[in-house]
């Protein structure tokens, strides 16, 4: 059987923002042992993320 994937879209980099932490990637560890394939995509990449907010 094929895996099921979600795919996240997402405005910051995954373990970045506590409010996305908070919303769904605390769910990632469940999502996957139950047997889905995930993949994050965000607007804003972690080279951004550095330059924005440090």
């Amino acid at each position: 059987m094929k895996a099921k994937k979600i795919l996240v879209i997402c405005p910051f980099p995954e373990d970045q923002a506590a409010g996305q932490r908070l919303k769904y990637e605390q769910f990632f560890d469940h999502w996957r042992e139950n047997g889905y394939e995930i993949e994050v995509s965000s607007f804003m990449d972690e080279r951004m993320w550095a330059i924005v907010y440090t």
